[in-house]
This record gives C-alpha cells, sequence and structure tokens, in this order.
C-alpha cells in the first residue's frame, strides 16, 4: 500500500460508512478488538480495489455486483502468488462485506444490492491438528523438582486440555472464578459472554499446586496466572510457553494454546459428547463452527453407527434383516 492509497482511504468518502459499521461490531454486537480489527483491513482492501479499477465511484450506493465481482476476481491474480487469497480469506472477504452490505440497507443508506448474489467461495475444510492423549500426558510431566513457574504452567496447560477454554479466557480468570469445590469455571468468552465450564479433577489437582505457590510471586491482581512480577500474564506469555514444551517433547506438531483446545473438543467428540454441548461448553456462538470438529477417523464413525442405528443393532443382536 502506498501513502496515496492510505491518504484516499482515511479521506475518501467510502470511510463515513465503513468508520460507523465498526463502531457499531464493537458497541453494539461486543465484537473483540481483533474481530473488529479484521472487518476494517478487509473493508480497506475492498476500498482501495474499488477506487483502483473504478476511480469513478464516490458512493456505497453506486457500487454494484459487477465491482464486487471484479475485486474478488482481482485477489486470485495478484502478481505474486505470495499475497493471494486463499479460498478461505476470500470467503471472509465476501461475507464482511455481506455484513457490512447488510448493515447499510437496515440504515437505509443505500438502496442498491452489491453483493446478495455473489456466491461465496469454495474451500476445503482444514481439519484441526490436536495432541493425543499419550502425548499430552508427556507434555504435562513435572520435573524431578519443581519450581512455581512449572506448577503455573502445568495449570495452564491442564485448563486449556480438560477445559476447552481458550487461551484469553485463561489469562483473565479471577480466583473469584474458580469454584474449586464445584470444579467449576466461570469464563467470559468472545462478546462478554458468560458461561460456566467444568473443570476435570486432573485441572483441579494443578490450580490447587499452583495456588500454594502463586504467593511466592506477590500477586498485585486477581488473576489466578501471575507472571514472576505479580502482574497478569498475558496470552502472549502463555504462547510462548506452550510452542517452547513442544519444542521441548519433540511433538509432531507445531504447538500452540488453540491446538490443545482442538484436543479438548476432539476428546469429548471420541468419548460421543454432544455436538451441541461441545458448542456450549467451547463457547461457539454457532454450531458451525463447532462442525469443524468432526473429524473422527472411519472406525470412529463405524463404531457409533453399530452403537446406535437400529439396524446395525439388529444385526449385532445375530438377526440377518432378511
Amino acid at each position: 500500500m502506498t501513502l496515496d492509497d492510505k491518504d484516499y482511504y482515511l479521506n475518501s468518502p467510502f470511510s463515513k460508512e465503513v468508520s460507523d459499521f465498526l463502531q457499531y461490531l464493537a458497541l453494539e454486537r461486543n465484537y473483540s478488538d481483533k474481530t473488529v480489527e479484521s472487518y476494517r483491513l478487509s473493508l480497506k482492501r475492498a476500498v482501495l480495489e474499488i477506487h483502483h479499477f473504478y476511480p469513478e465511484i464516490n458512493s456505497w450506493n453506486d457500487v454494484t455486483d459487477t465491482c464486487i465481482r471484479k475485486v474478488i476476481r482481482t485477489l486470485d491474480n495478484l502478481n505474486d502468488p505470495s499475497k493471494r487469497m486463499s479460498g478461505r480469506s476470500k470467503a471472509h472477504f465476501l461475507s464482511v462485506l455481506k455484513s457490512f452490505h447488510k448493515y447499510l440497507h437496515e440504515q437505509g443508506r443505500i438502496s442498491s444490492d452489491f453483493v446478495s448474489n455473489i456466491e461465496s467461495p469454495k474451500y476445503g475444510v482444514r481439519l484441526p491438528e490436536y495432541l493425543t492423549e499419550d502425548q499430552f500426558n508427556e507434555l504435562i510431566k513435572l520435573p524431578d523438582s519443581p519450581e512455581p513457574r512449572d506448577y503455573r504452567d502445568n495449570a495452564i496447560m491442564e485448563l486449556l486440555f480438560s477445559s476447552g477454554l481458550r487461551v484469553a479466557e485463561v489469562v483473565s480468570l479471577s480466583i473469584d472464578d474458580a469454584d474449586m469445590s464445584r470444579g467449576m469455571l466461570h469464563v467470559v468468552g468472545k462478546g462478554n459472554k458468560e458461561r460456566f465450564v467444568p473443570c476435570g479433577e486432573y485441572a483441579l489437582r494443578a490450580l490447587k499446586r499452583w495456588f500454594r505457590v502463586r504467593d511466592t510471586y506477590s500477586p498485585q491482581c486477581s488473576n489466578i496466572f501471575v507472571n514472576r512480577f505479580g502482574a497478569p500474564l498475558t496470552t502472549r506469555a502463555v504462547q510462548i510457553m506452550i510452542k517452547k514444551k513442544g519444542l521441548d517433547n519433540a511433538l509432531p506438531i507445531q504447538l500452540h494454546p488453540h491446538k490443545l483446545r482442538h484436543s479438548f473438543a476432539t476428546e469429548m467428540l471420541r468419548g460421543g459428547a454432544d455436538i451441541k454441548v461441545i458448542q456450549e461448553l467451547m463457547g461457539h456462538a454457532s454450531s458451525n463452527t463447532t462442525g469443524v470438529y468432526l473429524h473422527l477417523g472411519i472406525g470412529d464413525l463405524k463404531k457409533v453407527y453399530d452403537q446406535c442405528h437400529p439396524l446395525a443393532l439388529l444385526c449385532n443382536n445375530g438377526e440377518d434383516g432378511e
């Protein structure tokens, strides 16, 4: 992006509506800062591409589906292949435009329709990587002479694996959020949505070990997890710690906190949990998000089929069905 591009975007006739939309997402829809920034970048790119191809257009009401199709085709034909958008990214780009269009239409700011007739780009489902139970058990082994940091890191990984929390949810937990007697956690997730999540016995045990040594860091806050200066632990610190743990244990996948969350969902499915239950535990707004975890092997699917389908049950009981 050139300086001219930046100046145009900041002063363009398109920017007022974009700014109002982003404010709406943040204040009324309670979208996270990260999500709002993602929307901003997509809309900024749309504005610049529209200006590049159609400099005569100065209003969203003059944008047509032909303009948007041209922009999306351009994302496939950049000279630098490394900067081409993947199918998933293009689908997200169009989804942002559709949300923005809906907002403008509901606000009575446009009468045109520039996205409804455009199909979302197709892309393959990317299956999440996850840890097996054995790999996780190796990961959380404590050293022979544990330090407070070891107990803290152990408790964090146990929570990510046993409760399926996001890393931001873990670091924001306060002492009052942990009901140790009932084994439940009060979690504030995306969009400030609250939920209660069970905490497994192993995670509870790890938390109790950490609580016994937490005061050695002279905590200056009520967060459960603090750094050696007593301040709240950051998501970045947890990401670095977990990546290092994965490297130290020579895991076959690059480890980050979200992979432990993937592992939680996978193990719940393998154990027979309903997808709706997993959706609630993980704090997903849509079951479509949770659906990505339906990646059990053929053997698992056959086992569930044999145990659940009435005709399979008949066959298993010795009836040939004829």
